[in-house]
């Protein structure tokens, strides 16, 4: 009975004592994060910067997301100002702090561009004292090493050689194949090394230097950078030493990144040179595609480099898959539908491009949009007149519209909001992020156009797919944005609707059908986002059948 008792006793106690070690962190990281928030919401901004600071320094092994808003709340009133050198102290003296190796990897980074962006080459001989110190360390992740790159290649002040040591450097980060830029690095160092050589020096000069770089590595990743960027220094001047370097590319194995064969055989598709070589290197680059968008973009290469070689119905093919993939409407202006009306063309694909066209024009909302005079054209060089065009585009105005999928996030009030929150209204669903350029520069014009709207039947629904944080508030609040935000923080919302890159904005009507969807930003697409409005509030409102 006692042993009985005793072991029931222990059992019990053990799984008291697992029970509160899983307890003890998630609470910790629960408190930790208020004490965030309450910073973030201090109004004097000498306070909070201080009050930031201090939570790095006697919290430096608490969650990361928890330390990078901190962190970002720091510096949130330096990093625009034009004069960096408040934003360099404050960097600066977080990095004589003993933070833990990650932050202060990240610290590094931020230190380094702020220095850089300075202009002056005293900060820039900084700069490199910090890259130099990243080149001696082996436990650093792959991020601080990006960056530096990127910055690093972009001043006239930074030496070329440095660089590409950096990027050759980051092959050792800790999550280098997780992060997934190492050869888009390796392409900016190379291209930046030759191209001051041949600046400096001369073409032959640079190709010179290129052989002796190529006989000091054997890592594929870094000889196919490499000879991506003597394509790039030689096609103007040497065309054959140009397609010599592609077809090095094309022979190397242990390859993990598409990028750099797809560019240049789609410069050399475009150029209509050595087509054979570009359609091998671009079915290499399409074995290696890491996603929908890619395998889209280099179908495209493949199709148009088929084209270049005169196999028009082999590159309708290609480009029939790829314009399938898209991940947008299809328009008149965009380039791959271009290109596979081009080859249907050319092949004599006179059914497929008059089906291509009507449903250009059935989801076109510009009344002028070529789409429908070339496709008036092809009806008449065809039947004879174009009066079925009519019939053809009405068809066509659904097809391939699927209801939009449906979601359940919780917004800043702590109300439930879903798809169903916005039935019977035509939903502008916008997904993006702080950290992303195109998604900063497109919100003013989502801004604009929800105050059009607003009172028309049309909603807006901001989806933030990254961590939320005192820049994005404080960018938010700068631009005066009374829409809906919402946040996708586990990528459930973005992984239903198939987001891969952003900033992606989707047109659901009021019956719930994703009718428009785009990916990226530029004036001309806001544009089209307002017609896209207008013509579903007229569609609406004259009681469109549905689709079948």
């Amino acid at each position: 009975m006692r042993r009985g008792f005793l072991v029931t006793f222990g059992i019990i106690v053990i799984v008291a004592v697992v029970v509160f070690m899983w307890w003890l962190p998630a609470y910790r990281d629960s408190e930790l994060q208020k004490q965030v928030e309450a910073i973030e919401a201090m109004e004097d901004l000498t306070t909070k910067k201080e009050a930031a600071l201090l939570f790095l320094v006697e919290n430096r092994m608490a969650d990361r997301e928890v330390l990078l808003r901190a962190l970002d709340v720091a510096a949130a009133d330096l990093r625009e100002a034009d004069d960096k050198e408040p934003l360099i102290a404050l960097y600066q003296g977080l990095h004589e702090q003993n933070l833990t190796p990650w932050l202060r990897y990240r610290i590094i980074a931020r230190l380094d561009r702020a220095l850089i962006e300075t202009e002056r080459a005293a900060s820039a001989e900084k700069a490199e004292d910090l890259a130099r110190e990243l080149l001696d360390v082996t436990d650093a992740p792959m991020e601080p090493y990006h960056w530096m790159v990127y910055f690093h290649q972009r001043s006239e002040h930074t030496d070329p050689e440095l660089t590409l040591q950096v990027a050759l450097a980051a092959g050792r980060a800790t999550d280098r194949d997780e992060y997934g830029m190492w050869g888009s690095m390796l392409d900016m160092a190379y291209r930046k090394l030759l191209t001051s050589v041949v600046e400096k020096q001369g073409l032959e000069a640079a190709l010179s230097r290129a052989q002796q770089l190529a006989g000091q590595t054997q890592l594929p990743m870094a000889l196919v950078a490499l000879n991506a960027s003597v394509y790039d220094i030689a096609i103007s001047e040497n065309e054959g030493r140009a397609i010599e370097a592609a077809m090095a590319m094309a022979e190397l194995d242990g390859l993990t990144d598409s990028n750099p064969m797809n560019r240049i055989a789609y410069d050399m598709a475009e150029r209509g040179l050595a087509p054979d070589v570009a359609v091998t290197l671009s079915k290499k680059a399409l074995e290696l595609a890491s996603s929908r968008y890619d395998s889209t973009m280099i179908l495209d290469t493949v199709g148009w480099a088929y084209y270049a070689a005169g196999e028009y119905a082999e590159a309708a093919g290609y480009l029939k898959t790829a314009v399938s993939l898209m991940d947008e409407t299809l328009t008149s202006d965009n380039e791959i539908v271009q290109h596979l009306l081009t080859a249907y063309d050319s092949a004599g694909m006179t059914d497929e491009q008059i089906e291509l066209l009507a449903m250009v024009a059935a989801r076109s909302v510009d009344a002028d949009d070529p789409a429908r005079g070339d496709l008036a054209a092809l009806l008449v060089q065809r039947d004879g007149d174009a009066s079925a065009i009519g019939e053809l585009m009405a068809g066509l105005r659904y097809e391939g519209v699927k209801a939009a999928p449906a979601f359940s996030l919780s917004g800043a009030d702590g109300e439930t909001v879903t798809l169903d929150s916005f039935s019977g209204d035509i939903l502008v669903l916008n997904f993006w992020s702080y950290g992303c350029g195109a998604c900063r520069v497109e919100f003013p014009r989502l801004v604009e156009l929800h105050d059009k709207y607003e009172n028309l039947g049309v909603q807006f629904v901001s989806i933030d797919t990254g961590m939320p944080g005192a820049l994005a508030e404080d960018f938010l609040e700068e631009n005066n944005v009374r829409h809906i935000l919402l946040s996708d923080i586990d990528d459930t919302v973005s992984d239903a609707y198939g987001i891969s890159a952003i900033p992606v904005t989707v047109v659901i009507d009021q019956e719930g059908r994703a009718v428009f969807r785009h990916l990226g930003y530029t004036d001309e697409l806001g544009d089209r986002l307002d017609k896209e409005i207008e013509t579903l509030i007229v569609w609406r409102d004259t009681a469109q059948p549905e689709a079948a």
